[in-house]
């Protein structure tokens, strides 16, 4: 599946960064999330380096870590990421250098210590006053990032965009949140990106919801929206994908 998305993206087929943002959209009983992990590996994938060595006249490579992942999560536990990774061929952390960052929103999302930014792990860092504004999830990310030795591309991903708004998040912060973390993956110019996943179906039939469902596409390059099949249900195949490439529309 990396090679056939990868394609319709328009990247390299071991590509291990893009220069856009990407929604994920679910509808029906088909859940879109799988490409998440697909951007999560891709980010998470070492870069060779090939190291010239004149005086040998000899063309040597080396291998680099791979990307930073910010991953902000409503829907899931970083367990559930976990596992997924490692059967994928990734680690979200590893114990020499970290090289993830997993914010939990989905148990914590309800903590509103103020003066709180960890949790009790503080591997996995609680969210706070996220109800009432985006500051403390976004000064938990900009002091990861300020704390790796090197920069690197990195990837920020939001799962569960419905979830949070169901848990009491508004519009406004939700929208503010993914404003804020674009701002941050485009200050470098380095290839880092956005990710975020929701299900249309989980929007609540409000006139501010149906807004935020128009918003939400607005933010990205690309929409990937993963649905049931028009002619109905299949045993063989799970649903249709529909990639939008900013002006033009990919049915598959």
């Amino acid at each position: 599946m990396a090679a056939f998305l990868n394609t319709f993206l328009g990247l390299p087929e071991k590509a291990t960064s893009m220069d856009e943002n990407v929604c994920i959209v679910s509808e029906g009983g088909v859940d879109g999330s799988v490409f998440l992990h697909h951007f999560m590996q891709m980010y998470s994938r070492a870069t060779p380096v090939f190291l010239a060595y004149c005086l040998e006249l000899e063309l040597t490579s080396t291998v680099t870590d791979g990307g930073t992942i910010v991953l902000l999560s409503f829907a899931q536990t970083f367990n559930h990421y976990s596992v997924i990774a490692k059967k994928m061929g990734y680690n979200l952390r590893t114990t020499d250098s970290p090289n993830a960052l997993f914010l939990d929103g989905l148990t914590n999302l309800t903590n509103t210590t103020i003066d709180t930014f960890w949790g009790e792990n503080p591997e996995h860092p609680c969210i706070t006053n996220l109800m009432h504004d985006t500051d403390s999830a976004i000064d938990v990310v900009t002091r990861f990032l300020s704390k790796l030795p090197n920069h690197k591309r990195t990837l920020f991903v939001v799962d569960g965009v419905v979830e949070a708004l169901a848990a009491g998040v508004s519009n406004r912060n939700m929208m503010h949140l993914l404003h804020r973390l674009r701002i941050l993956a485009h200050k470098h110019s380095d290839g880092s990106s956005i990710v975020y996943h929701y299900h249309r179906d989980g929007l609540p039939e409000s006139s501010d919801d149906a807004i935020l469902s128009t918003q939400l596409p607005f933010l990205a390059d690309t929409i990937i929206t993963a649905s049931n099949l028009p002619t109905g249900v299949s045993n063989t195949v799970h649903g249709a994908v529909i990639f939008e490439l900013e002006t033009q529309d990919l049915p598959l």
